[in-house]
């Protein structure tokens, strides 16, 4: 997926640059119940009111459970894997879908 964070002028007159992301995952489902991934991310953040561009490159890997037809658990590591000012990502995410 993909988007962008476009913001207004704060209250202490701050004006945001507009931020943009991409998220993927490449995965191939080997079993009924088994789902292994990859996932790249990109995050950037154009420079204004004297902050400068950031941007941020993780990667990660990890695996979707499918427990019932209508339910899975998914397991990721990711990183930082390059990036400027921009924070590290050093982070072991959990998900668990529900579809009614």
């Amino acid at each position: 997926n993909g988007g962008f964070v476009w913001q207004g002028e704060r209250v202490n007159g701050v004006k945001p640059a507009l931020k943009w992301h991409t998220n993927n995952r490449f995965g191939y489902r080997i079993s009924q119940y088994l789902e292994p991934f990859i996932g790249l991310d990109y995050e950037y953040a154009g420079a204004k009111d004297g902050a400068p561009k950031s941007w941020a490159f993780d990667a990660g890997a990890g695996v979707v459970l499918h427990t019932f037809k209508n339910q899975s658990i998914a397991l990721r590591y990711s990183t930082t894997v390059d990036g400027a000012s921009h924070s590290q990502n050093d982070s072991f995410n959990i998900k668990y879908v529900y579809i009614w």
